[in-house]
């Protein structure tokens, strides 16, 4: 018994032996490379292994721990580290660092918000620690991650602002 199949470059009807099922030949009319499939009555079915149960917990363990994961992550992100929001004296402005690296997020917070004046009386007090200050602005220039204060300005924005505090001081 022969396959019979058509070739798909010249369309003519070829017939190839048996043993040719699931290989590759040349047609005998145009010398192009045809697919000799193998017959419908001639494909074994396999049998499929049942899943294992062992499986099926660690998946449902693996997709819980993800979701904790997630979950920490989004109350990480919203609630500041360090315990709290500290509004200070500065009218609201939320700070979490102390020193320098505190007063340089409260610039960057306050030029986010407009508050132009207020970023003008905290770049008078960042001039007394510039150096440090610079330090830690060129360490925020390249953190691909911004504080979180800070999440909602695109990175742009933040690197302008940050380039803005640098010739200030």
């Amino acid at each position: 018994m022969s396959i019979e199949l058509h070739c798909v470059h010249c369309n003519k009807l070829v017939r190839a032996p048996d043993n040719a099922a699931g290989r590759r030949a040349k047609c005998p009319y145009c010398h192009g490379e045809v697919y000799v499939p193998t017959p419908p009555e001639q494909i074994e079915e396999l049998d499929l292994a049942p899943e294992d149960e062992d499986w099926k917990k660690q998946k449902a363990r693996l997709e819980a721990e993800a979701e904790q994961i997630s979950e920490a992550l989004r109350h990480e992100k919203e609630a500041p580290e360090g315990g709290g929001i500290d509004r200070g004296a500065g009218g609201g402005v939320p700070s979490q660092r102390e020193g320098v690296e505190g007063l340089v997020i409260e610039f960057l917070v306050a030029m986010k918000g407009s508050q132009l004046e207020r970023a003008e009386r905290l770049v008078a007090k960042i001039k007394g620690q510039a150096d440090e200050a610079k330090q830690f602005v060129q360490r925020l220039s390249v953190d691909p991650m911004p504080p979180a204060e800070l999440a909602d300005v695109s990175p742009g924005v933040l690197r302008g602002l940050l380039k803005d505090l640098l010739s200030r001081l």
